[in-house]
């Protein structure tokens, strides 16, 4: 049987700085550098506490990790060119944070990358494979900080939506079924009261309130930390109806031509 041919690399990730050798990266550290090269990549927007659709990974594939200076992850993709472009991208809004455009899907990314790169004391480097391949985007520990304040706006509001899970290894967080997008809206959780609160009402529907970011252009909800809960009102057709009778609606049914009635009250001729 042949052996089939090996392909070329596109692009390299490199570690650099610190001495950091493939052997010394935590396996996590790895997988979560994977997916946030993934991500960027692919041009997915994820949010702060998503955790991503990983199905559609197709589009890159590892090749090999070489131990050189530094560990160096290379990389093929089958849309090289739209693969290079994003990469290049993402450098270019690193340099220029204000002119972020429609390309918010590299924060999540740019987070993660720039927390692997505190966590092992080095810069992470995007470039192109090959002798004098041309160098990407380059992120740091600062990475993050430095662009999110041009991407993302704060503030605070309420969101309705039915809890589907609540808990956490290292942190509480919760996952909501919202209206507006059709992913669970996942969020952090302030304090255990508030999270015993959730926790009372999983699978309901309940209105939570608490500090929000959003990404400026699009408007998406980046992050959201729910600080307080409260109970939406519920009841059966019959129930909202009886109450509105009460309120008044019976002396609807004292009016001999409600449509006469109607266009008087209009002052209509």
């Amino acid at each position: 049987m042949t052996r089939p041919k090996k392909p070329e690399a596109v692009f390299e990730v490199i570690f650099t700085g610190g001495g950091v050798y493939p052997e010394k990266i935590p396996i996590g550290k790895v997988s979560d550098a994977l997916s946030a090269i993934r991500r960027l990549t692919a041009g997915e927007v994820v949010g702060d506490e998503d955790e991503g659709d990983d199905e559609g990974d197709g589009s890159i594939r590892l090749l090999q990790v070489n131990r050189k200076s530094s560990a160096v992850f290379q990389f093929v993709s089958g849309t090289q060119k739209l693969a290079v472009h994003r990469l290049k991208e993402t450098g270019r809004i690193l340099e220029n944070p204000d002119d972020v455009g429609e390309s918010e899907y590299i924060l999540r990314p740019i987070k993660d990358l720039s927390s692997i790169a505190g966590a092992l004391g080095c810069n992470v480097v995007l470039r192109e494979a090959g002798k004098g391949g041309e160098v990407l985007a380059r992120i740091g520990p600062e990475s993050y900080a430095r662009i999110s304040h041009s991407i993302l706006v704060s503030g605070n509001t309420q969101i309705a939506g039915k809890v589907e899970r609540v808990g956490g290894a290292t942190a509480m967080r919760c996952a909501l079924r919202v209206s507006f997008q059709n992913k669970l809206l996942f969020c952090k959780i302030e304090s255990d009261s508030v999270a015993k609160k959730l926790g009372n009402a999983l699978y309901q529907r309940v209105v939570v309130h608490g500090a929000v970011r959003w990404l400026k252009n699009s408007m998406r909800i980046f992050s959201f930390t729910v600080q307080d809960v409260t109970e939406t009102k519920t009841g059966s057709i019959s129930d909202h109806l009886k109450a509105l009778w009460e309120a008044g609606l019976q002396d609807w049914g004292k009016i001999e031509d409600p449509d006469t009635y109607l266009q008087e009250a209009r002052g209509d001729e």
